[in-house]
């Protein structure tokens, strides 16, 4: 395990040295590092590892590239090319990483906003309805758990989300509020429950009463 992350801080640094400040870059790249997050979140979610800013950056490399990942247009915006660079982020990529994101959840509760800017940023690149149901129930699951801080997490997630990506998410206004929402705004802690009333103001700003979900 010490190898491998000796491997990850490694290609960050030589990568990172030379894109940070072009962001058109990255896309590219994060095809080198994704192999070594794909094996450091499961491990995080497992408590094989507890280095809290190992984990932030992780995260922050992949809300960057999410951020980044058009299909090439900044590349050739930046080089005044036709050169065709394909986005690296498919739906079979996001799909596989929805779930090691939302084992995220329990972890460095004092710290949650690296794992909501992740999911705001992956959910603001996609379209596809097939990801998005995906990571909307995924979040909805986990404001389930046992752990308020679990909960409360989720919430947070879910409020990103839908400020990243709010037209595209109206689709899933009966599962998020009559299933999980309502449940949420009776929740046995304070805290929870008024961040679930949060979520919800953000959504019937966008969708006006939606009293009838909550009946």
């Amino acid at each position: 395990m010490m190898g491998l992350l000796q491997k990850f801080r490694v290609s960050h640094f030589i990568l990172t040295r030379n894109v940070a400040d072009q962001q058109h870059l990255l896309s590219p790249y994060i095809g080198i590092l994704l192999p070594h997050i794909e094996e450091l979140l499961p491990a995080y979610a497992s408590g094989s590892i507890e280095d809290e800013a190992l984990w932030t950056l992780l995260l922050e490399v992949l809300a960057k590239s999410y951020e980044v990942d058009d299909g090439g247009e900044r590349f050739r915006a930046y080089h005044r090319t036709d050169t065709d660079i394909p986005a690296f982020w498919t739906d079979q990529h996001h799909l596989k990483m929805i779930p090691l994101l939302t084992a995220q959840l329990p972890l460095f509760p004092t710290a949650p906003t690296p794992v909501s800017t992740a999911f705001a940023s992956l959910a603001g690149s996609r379209n596809s309805t097939p990801v998005l149901k995906a990571l909307n129930t995924s979040l909805c699951l986990a404001t389930r758990s046992d752990e308020s801080v679990v909960r409360m997490a989720a919430l947070k997630c879910i409020d990103g989300v839908w400020e990243k990506q709010p037209d595209e998410m109206i689709q899933f206004v009966p599962e998020t509020v009559s299933e999980f929402l309502s449940e949420l705004l009776e929740d046995e802690n304070s805290d929870v429950e008024n961040m679930a009333r949060k979520v919800l103001a953000r959504i019937e700003g966008l969708t006006g009463s939606l009293k009838e979900y909550l009946e």
